[in-house]
């Protein structure tokens, strides 16, 4: 037996193992690896190591490895309680340390009597038993009023839905791939509406979320979508005290990873439901020089043209609008403007939107505008976006926004050949 008040030499190690994880070289991470597997061979109720031990499988790409250790640690501690008790805050506090660890989690194991014969057929059948992670997008809920402007993460996100809520605002979704820096703060995260539910159904996400309206929580019931709540689940969270609350609430996929591996899920490929050109864009380029919408007297968003970039520039009442995170300028590829009818009101009064059906639809990429119309047939199935000749269109693997519009509004289209200079003089189209 190794005696609780030699934990601390065993917690050193840890330490310094998550000391070389965080360096995050391919040298480092292979020291880190090969420390942590000494570590639970020898002690395999030390459960934290297994956990950042796949955690850097995860970083080395080696996901089966990963798999089969967050199925062994989800067998012995199913909500990842005593996985997750050696965060790098509480490796600060060496002292306090013990304090958190289970009666049992540093004592020798008994010697198996078993011949290797048959501990290896033990093991490839306890392989066949385990479940499988999905890698699905992190679908993050945004707030997007005049105070929340600008907001973090936005410019790392894949696919962002932007839809109308009460009094003349507007709220995001941002959806994130695994791609990227994980600890870029994402925010300020906010509410949730069942219609953002409906329309993103059919990329099984992941969705990160602080509370919700009435119709919200019984979508997420009806509809069985993994979530972490705010409310429910502070510990993938925190608030910015420079920012007043509720608009200061933050995570990052970092933070959210212990959370999702608790679900068998992880970041994964935010475009997979949308036809992406493999052979770069198909159609004519440069035709539309900027693309303005009104959304309110007080909001009005436009995207102009980067030709250089093959990329369109959103600007928030004429002005830039970046990532508070690094101030880098929001680029979108992919505009889509999705006209959708209001229809009735959920039972806390909150606006609904008609996901489910068709309606008309306008794409610009790359400054080629394509109208078409949308088409979802029921709340299992992907968004269609479909040329004149109801063939999808090809979109770029690059940032996608996606507007949730009135089909009454307006939308004010710039060529190249002639910009005027004044809205109201200005055509729209419907």
């Amino acid at each position: 037996m190794l005696f609780r008040s030699h934990g601390l030499v065993l917690i050193s190690e840890l330490k310094k193992s998550v000391e070389l994880y965080d360096l995050r070289s391919k040298t480092t991470l292979l020291f880190a690896r090969d420390s942590l597997l000494k570590m639970t061979e020898s002690y395999p109720n030390f459960l934290p190591a297994f956990l950042w031990l796949a955690r850097i499988h995860f970083e080395l790409e080696e996901v089966n490895t990963a798999r089969l250790l967050l199925d062994t640690l989800e067998r012995k501690d199913p909500e990842f309680r005593i996985s997750r008790s050696l965060d790098k805050e509480m490796l600060s506090v060496d002292p306090l340390l013990l304090q958190v660890l289970p009666q049992g989690a540093l004592e020798l194991p008994p010697p198996d009597s078993r011949s290797r014969k048959e501990q290896e057929s033990s093991k490839q059948v306890n392989e066949l038993e385990r479940t499988r992670i999905q890698r699905v997008p992190f679908a993050v809920v945004l707030g997007n009023t005049a105070m929340e402007r600008p907001q973090s993460g936005l410019s790392r996100a894949q696919v962002i839905y932007e839809v109308p809520v009460e009094g003349g605002i507007t709220r995001l979704m941002a959806l994130f791939s695994a791609a990227g820096e994980k600890s870029i703060p994402i925010g300020p995260v906010r509410s949730l509406r069942p219609y953002l539910l409906e329309e993103i159904f059919a990329y099984d996400p992941l969705v990160i979320h602080c509370g919700a309206s009435v119709g919200g929580y019984r979508a997420l019931k009806d509809l069985g979508i993994d979530t972490v709540d705010q409310l429910q689940d502070f510990s993938p969270f925190w608030r910015e005290k420079s920012k007043p609350s509720p608009h200061n609430l933050f995570t990052s996929l970092q933070k959210l990873e212990a959370s999702a591996f608790a679900r068998h899920k992880l970041p994964g490929d935010a475009m997979k439901v949308l036809k992406v050109s493999a052979r770069g864009y198909p159609y004519e380029e440069n035709q539309v020089k900027s693309v303005h919408l009104e959304l309110s007297p007080s909001y009005v968003v436009s995207y102009h043209l980067n030709p250089s970039m093959g990329a369109f520039e959103r600007r928030v009442n004429g002005i830039i609008q970046k990532d508070s995170y690094d101030d880098s300028p929001i680029m979108v590829q992919n505009l889509i403007i999705q006209r959708v009818e209001e229809t009735m009101r959920d039972p806390s009064g909150l606006k609904r939107l008609k996901t489910i059906g068709e309606g008309r639809l306008s794409t610009f990429i790359k400054g080629k505008r394509i109208d078409g119309i949308w088409r979802k047939s029921s709340v299992e199935a992907a968004t269609l976006y479909l040329d004149p000749k109801e063939s999808e269109i090809l979109f770029l693997p690059s940032l996608t926004w996606v507007h949730m519009v009135s089909p009454a509004l307006p939308i004010r289209v710039d060529t190249w050949e002639q910009v005027p200079t004044k809205l109201s003089t200005l055509p729209s189209s419907r």
